[in-house]
């Protein structure tokens, strides 16, 4: 409940401004006592207003591999689920419009994801959304 609000509040405020957080990852979302929703730790850059998503996931889907507490069958449910939350919360109804918004995506020098080919991760990320969107 609390990503899918978080991710709602950064949509509309993407929507709105071509600046994106740059390091969102489910550590820089915090919920306070009163269920209010924060941000930290940004580095903000002009970019597609996907980037913050498709770095979510792709940070998300970083840690998952490394974790050996959780079976691959949940690492898979948790990736559906964020898969189903991202083209929920950012209303993709056709792949021609995900497409649009990837293909403005610009791979910043530094990240927090490990350095592999930076393609890829945004290659896979397309794959499984793509097969998803209707």
């Amino acid at each position: 409940m609390h990503i899918e609000k978080a991710f709602s509040i950064h949509w509309k405020n993407l929507n709105k401004n071509t600046v994106v957080h740059g390091d969102f990852t489910h550590f820089n979302i915090l919920v306070d006592i009163n269920e209010k929703i924060n941000f930290i730790d940004d580095k903000s850059h002009v970019n597609s207003r996907l980037f913050d998503f498709f770095y979510f996931y792709s940070y998300l889907e970083q840690c998952l591999e490394r974790c050996q507490t959780i079976t691959k069958v949940d690492k898979s449910i948790i990736l559906n689920k964020l898969e189903e939350l991202i083209i929920k919360v950012c209303s993709y109804n056709s792949q021609t419009s995900f497409n649009n918004d990837c293909s403005t995506i610009k791979f910043p020098e530094s990240w927090g994801l490990r350095n592999e080919n930076k393609q890829l991760y945004l290659e896979r990320f397309k794959e499984r959304i793509l097969i998803r969107i209707n």
